[in-house]
């Protein structure tokens, strides 16, 4: 593979990853901030685009990347999958 075909690899993956970040804080602030509802069309919008943003990355990770970014079998075991959902529940019921 040539080296232009692994930069592309790579910054797919990096506009997928930084697609989904972006869409997704923009739309978790603009609900807490704006106090918008759930149900408000950007708010739906922002968090759609976060989900299809993520399943590109995903896609773009396990298929496409040479060396990604986050290797999908890092998922897959258990202790990194156990401190992310513990990060997740801290960040979400510890405020």
């Amino acid at each position: 593979m040539s080296r232009v075909a692994n930069w592309t690899s790579a910054f797919q993956g990096a506009f997928t990853l930084m697609l989904t970040v972006v869409t997704l804080l923009l739309g978790v602030s603009l609900k807490v901030d704006e106090d918008l509802p759930w149900a408000s069309p950007i708010v739906v919008g922002l968090l759609v685009a976060a989900a299809v943003g993520s399943a590109s990355f995903i896609l773009v990770e396990a298929k496409f990347a040479k060396e990604p970014i986050l290797p999908m079998s890092l998922l897959l075991q258990r202790t990194p999958a156990a401190v992310g959902m513990a990060n997740l529940c801290v960040d979400l019921f510890c405020q």
